[in-house]
């Protein structure tokens, strides 16, 4: 810089620069951020998307001016060197970028935000140290930016005044708005808006729920459910934080290896077993066998409830074993045992609900799909293959799936005949139970269940309320002996135990969450309105307008039990 310039006007100078240079970095700053959204899906509603992009704009571009204002312009009154200043500038601007760029790929990996308080509380989120390289591309990047805007940069005028201002201006708006949107969305419990609340580093969006409760606009009782109901789906939507099973597999297995048989014949129901004149002999097997009256299918979602019959896992971790094609421990065990595993389908329009299933687990090598109008039929080749089988050395796990109708009654007979029922176990279910979405009458959520194993029979159990999703659970633990606790693999439990950790039974159709205690039953909606109910006389108790939000958040946190734990205040 000129020497003879006054010192005036070499301040003005550095503090035009120093703008335009700032400038320059938000736009650095705002292309980085772009990789946040590989982390958070475009929302789906119009104030979503437009919260997004506005606080996208107004977040960084505030945070850099605030940086400069911090870091940098005190500085122009500081450093007599205008050579230093630049170099000083360039060094702690490159610095923060880095650290952005960090921050935004430890996100994309652990759906966190860096720091060193996370990296004390979770030592195993490790970065790759390839990512500083970043900063001396940052040094370079910004050194020629320094350069030609120190060219370009003039004695600031009114039209330069003008502008600076307009655009200040334009981004602070951003800002404001992005805030006065959030607000307004904690306050009308739009989770489109407050789901992004932590998208970014040190966000701490503007809410205003103590002025609006304590003014009426807002009941407080519906605020905390959305907040809690909130948290709930934040924990299932981070795939990277799923883990199953939570430990190593370990067996302690018994001699003899059982044949497995599970039948599970669509649209079959309580009413059908006892109906011993129209169905004797699956009505007679129910009674000379376990029959648990009081079994609730997972969801009403058939794909979901499939998931759920056979990897023991309740339907909200469905999508994240979809997304990493996780093997079935179920699956996984019959294999290292070398069980046969079969699949026998007579109905192809269902057969895409399979499909998914089986694509995750490889160890299914036998997988038939026919109508019963085919010939043969499904059931001719289920015959045919008991038939095969019958002096086979080799343990099998059998699944059939019938359609219920008039002669399913005769195909049940001929096929317990080809078993040897001392070397088998038989369980009889429907996973296929489409209840309406708002149901309030608890019996729609049941479907039978009857179990047939050998040396087993004890009925003080069946009688209490059980869950299709603790049938993998029964058989790993009883017939394969695995010594991890249940809850590492799944979420049921033993079926032949006290199971006094079942309750809530957890049950959701696609738009409802039902959690089923030993006397009510609680049902939340997606916009968490919230109802509780009496299980005999299905009326609304008085604990629907005031909740037992401990309750509902230590059973959130139980069916949530394969999300690691995230240490964020957001959620206080």
């Amino acid at each position: 810089m000129n020497k003879n310039i006054s010192h005036s006007n070499q301040i003005s100078f550095l503090i035009n620069w120093g703008h335009r240079y700032t400038a320059f970095n938000i736009i650095y700053s705002l292309l980085i951020a772009l990789l946040y959204f590989y982390a958070n899906p475009l929302p789906n509603t119009s104030i979503g998307i437009i919260y997004f992009f506005v606080s996208w704009l107004g977040y960084f571009s505030f945070f850099c001016f605030l940086f400069y204002i911090i870091f940098v312009f005190p500085f122009t009154f500081v450093i007599k060197y205008s050579r230093v200043f630049r170099i000083y500038t360039i060094f702690i601007s490159s610095l923060a970028l880095t650290f952005q760029f960090v921050d935004v790929n430890y996100f994309n990996l652990y759906k966190e935000h860096f720091s060193l308080f996370t990296m004390f509380q979770e030592p195993n989120n490790t970065i790759s140290i390839h990512y500083l390289l970043i900063f001396p591309i940052l040094i370079i990047i910004n050194t020629l930016t320094s350069q030609w805007l120190w060219n370009k940069t003039k004695i600031k005028t009114k039209k330069n005044r003008k502008l600076t201002f307009s655009i200040f201006m334009f981004l602070l708006s951003c800002f404001l708005i992005s805030n006065i949107i959030f607000a307004w969305a904690d306050a009308t419990l739009e989770k489109s808006v407050t789901m992004q609340r932590n998208s970014f580093p040190l966000a701490a969006p503007l809410t205003a729920k103590d002025l609006l409760i304590k003014s009426g606009f807002l009941k407080e009782n519906q605020y905390k459910l959305s907040k809690l109901y909130e948290k709930h789906v934040e924990k299932v939507s981070k795939i990277s934080n799923f883990k199953y099973p939570k430990n190593n597999i370990t067996y302690s297995p018994k001699g003899n290896n059982l044949n497995i048989l599970l039948l599970d014949i669509r649209g079959l129901n309580n009413k059908d077993l006892a109906d011993i004149h129209q169905y004797p002999y699956l009505s007679l097997f129910s009674k000379e066998n376990m029959f648990f009256k009081n079994t609730y299918v997972a969801s009403n979602n058939l794909q979901k409830s499939i998931f759920s019959l056979f990897y023991g896992l309740t339907p909200n971790y469905y999508s994240e074993i979809d997304n990493s094609k996780i093997q079935s421990v179920l699956f996984d065990t019959l294999k290292k045992f070398n069980y046969k595993i079969n699949f026998f389908l007579s109905s192809p329009s269902k057969a895409d609900d399979y499909y998914r299933i089986i694509l995750n687990n490889k160890n299914i090598k036998s997988f038939h799909v026919k109508t019963d109008s085919e010939n043969p039929s499904t059931y001719t080749d289920v015959i045919k293959w008991l038939d095969s089988n019958d002096s086979s050395s080799s343990p099998w796990f059998t699944y059939i799936s019938f359609e219920f109708k008039s002669d399913i009654d005769s195909k049940f007979q001929q096929i317990l005949n080809r078993l040897d029922l001392q070397k088998t176990i038989v369980i009889v279910t429907n996973s296929d139970v489409p209840f309406v979405n708002d149901s309030t009458n608890i019996d729609n959520l049941k479907t039978p269940l009857t179990i047939h194993w050998p040396g087993i029979h004890d009925t003080k159990f069946t009688f209490r309320d059980s869950n299709l999703y603790s049938i993998t659970p029964t058989i790993l633990s009883k017939l394969f002996e695995i010594t991890n606790p249940l809850s590492s693999f799944s979420s049921g439990c033993d079926l032949f135990d006290s199971c006094t950790n079942n309750y809530p039974i957890f049950t959701a159709s696609t738009s409802n969450i039902y959690l089923i205690f030993k006397d009510k039953f609680i049902m939340l909606d997606e916009k968490a309105n919230y109802y509780a109910f009496d299980k005999n006389s299905y009326l609304n108790v008085q604990e629907t307008e005031n909740p037992d939000f401990d309750l509902l958040d230590v059973s959130f946190d139980k069916y949530n039990s394969f999300f690691k734990k995230i240490n964020n205040q957001n959620d206080k």
